[in-house]
């Protein structure tokens, strides 16, 4: 019993190291991370930003149900797209170099970041 609670513990902290902290994992160490601070969610919009061999389409749709979005590349890294909103947070599956990795996940909250991380 005690070495099952350990193991839980042990995968708990590594999932936060890994997905709950950017530049902590030594897998992981750049991002490049937008908020949604000055857009409302009212109506559908999409914004997109670009950090060297990084890109990232991220945005708020509102087609069949109200979802954040986050769409990053990495054209030199394997990397993964990353949501933080109202919910908890949330991580597409990590990419090769050269691939999009893509997170779109229900609304929720005032306040929302998106990220391509490498």
């Amino acid at each position: 019993m005690r070495r099952k609670m350990l193991s839980k513990v042990f995968v708990s902290l590594m999932t936060v190291s890994i997905v709950g902290t950017f530049g902590t994992s030594s897998v992981f160490a750049n991002n490049l991370t937008k908020s949604s601070s000055s857009q409302t969610f009212d109506k559908a919009w999409e914004l997109s930003a670009v950090s060297g061999n990084a890109k990232l389409k991220y945005g708020y749709n509102t087609t069949a149900i109200n979802e954040d979005y986050a769409y990053g590349y990495q054209s030199k890294s394997v990397h993964y797209s990353y949501i933080r909103n109202g919910k908890g947070v949330f991580a597409g599956n990590s990419k090769s170099a050269g691939a999009w990795s893509k997170i779109e996940v229900t609304h929720t909250g005032s306040s929302v970041s998106y990220s391509v991380i490498w």
